[in-house]
């Protein structure tokens, strides 16, 4: 009855099914008219706004087995001089990822192209969000060229929700490939929008299967152009590219408006102690106008590591240099970096001595402000770690892990089973030890014993704050201390994982002789 036609969607019932929706008039019909001309491109329809923005995208319930469909070309039959069409369905979000197949639009015996049939579906296409792009033939042999694109909801509840506005530069007029992306905060569903060449966009969101009512979101705007170099990038100004706690209503578009600039950029030379330039050159952005702050982050040249360091040579944040830029301009700066050191060392409870149950973050802190370095340790891990940090005498603080929210841009705290502690066993900052770290070198024993929260460590004396009464060799390193065999370091602790040297071991048992005259040379 249909022809090759009826054939291939027999054969692929789930293409059958997009090819249904396209044609039957749920989605925005095909503007085709019957008598064009052998060189016309049509388009599928989704933009009957006279500004230009696209229309909601059409709503369907999702169909059911056995469901019967009419199909219909609508203004008319398909202009003869395309012969075939071919679909591409691509499902946003979901499990569904292409689909790709031919349908002949010619009637059985070649009598003109088909105008309507009926079918049925024979498979559900899931709750999701839909874009189908159709490409044609115009003679046999040919290649296919693009004709349109579109997109449908497949969605039980039937409201959606919809953004669109206009993306402009500095002098108002609109830019191109901009990309608006509209998240929910828990992640639910997210969704983006190109801007046109007027510089406009529309994004619709499928609502989530137990939303109801009003929906909170996050909206945010980024170059997604692909242009040549980040100057050429354009950037909204400083807090003003992504909007939190819009609310939306099912049905009722939100229009949301954005002003963009061309980036500013700062191109970062390296070099050493010495003034020898290193291969870390960096070029920070793209930055929006306004004041800001940069981070050169961590490098390695040579074999060897260098440490983070803030634009203005200091790895205190507070103490950055502020750099004031304007619309597509760059700038040059120099910074001096130093070797990083290492500190290690173990995390446990205090009460038992086994490994924290909570993820543990540990930061670094340079005058008293934390820096970008920190540590995540996994509670399945054995607690240990390895902090790279700069050189000096930084303070480590150990407490819960922190994340950032990557659709509101806030920073989330996970759960903590313990109290913050400052190196070493200090509940506040002001009581805290630093940490002696010089270029390259590495501190072993930094260890810290985290209290559960409104406990508090036992009042019994303790020789060293890192060794506490129920370490395994309290009462060993207790007797050292009391014979005036070891004295510690000069911060006060004992360290008791760090390895002992030639030189502390000869000054322990020298110490223990009684620390007699010296007549001979050492012979070293």
């Amino acid at each position: 009855m249909y022809g090759e036609a009826g054939r291939v969607w027999r054969q692929h019932p789930l293409a059958l099914v997009v090819t249904l929706a396209l044609l039957a008039g749920v989605l925005p019909p095909l503007l085709l008219g019957g008598t064009q001309p052998a060189d016309a491109q049509p388009e599928l329809s989704f933009s009957d706004d006279p500004e230009g923005l696209s229309t909601d995208p059409a709503v369907i319930e999702p169909p059911t087995i056995g469901q019967e469909l009419t199909l219909t070309l609508d203004p008319g039959p398909w202009p003869e001089a395309v012969e075939d069409v071919e679909f591409e369905v691509v499902q946003l979000f979901g499990d569904l990822d292409l689909v790709e197949d031919v349908f002949t639009l010619q009637a059985a015996g070649g009598s003109g192209p088909v105008d309507e049939a009926v079918v049925e579906f024979t498979q559900n296409l899931p709750e999701g969000r839909y874009e189908v792009t159709a490409h044609g033939r115009m003679e046999e042999g040919s290649g296919f060229d693009r004709l349109g694109r579109t997109e449908f909801l497949v969605s039980e509840t039937g409201g959606v929700y919809t953004v669109h506005g206009v993306v402009e530069d500095a002098t108002g007029a609109g830019v191109e490939n901009m990309c608006v992306s509209v998240d929910t905060p828990d992640l639910v569903h997210r969704a983006s929008g190109l801007t046109d060449s007027g510089g406009r966009y529309s994004v619709t969101l499928l609502p989530s299967s137990g939303a109801v009512g009003g929906l909170t979101v996050v909206l945010s705007v980024s170059d997604c152009s692909g242009r040549a170099g980040p100057s050429d990038v354009y950037v909204a100004a400083e807090g003003e590219s992504r909007i939190t706690d819009v609310s939306l209503l099912p049905d009722t578009p939100h229009e949301q408006d954005w002003t963009v600039y061309q980036a500013a950029v700062v191109d970062v030379a390296v070099q050493d102690e010495a003034g020898s330039v290193l291969d870390c050159a960096v070029t920070l952005g793209p930055l929006g106008p306004g004041e800001h702050t940069l981070l050169v982050p961590d490098c390695v040249d040579g074999g060897t590591a260098y440490a983070d360091v803030w634009v203005g040579n200091t790895r205190n944040p507070e103490e950055a240099e502020v750099i004031a830029v304007t619309e597509g301009q760059r700038l040059s700066r120099t910074v001096t970096v130093q070797p990083a050191g290492f500190v290690t060392g173990r995390i446990i409870e205090a009460a038992t001595g086994a490994p924290a149950s909570s993820c543990v973050q540990v930061f670094e802190r340079i005058d008293g402000v934390r820096t970008a370095v920190s540590q995540r340790i996994d509670p399945s891990a054995t607690m240990e770690y390895e902090l790279q940090v700069g050189p000096g005498e930084p303070v480590l603080e150990f407490n819960r892990c922190e994340q950032t929210n990557p659709v509101t841009g806030e920073v989330e705290l996970q759960p903590f089973d313990y109290q913050q502690q400052f190196y070493a066993r200090a509940a506040a900052l002001a009581d805290a030890n630093a940490v002696v770290v010089g270029p390259g070198a590495t501190v072993t024993g930094i260890d810290a014993a985290l209290l559960a929260e409104g406990e508090e460590f036992p009042d019994e004396p303790e020789t060293f704050p890192d060794v506490p009464v129920w370490h395994e060799f309290e009462t060993e390193i207790a007797w050292l201390v009391g014979e005036g065999i070891t004295t510690g370091f000069e911060d006060g602790t004992f360290r008791p994982r760090q390895a002992v040297t030639r030189q502390a071991a000869a000054a322990f048992l020298y110490r223990l002789a009684g620390e007699p005259e010296v007549t001979a040379a050492t012979g070293f």
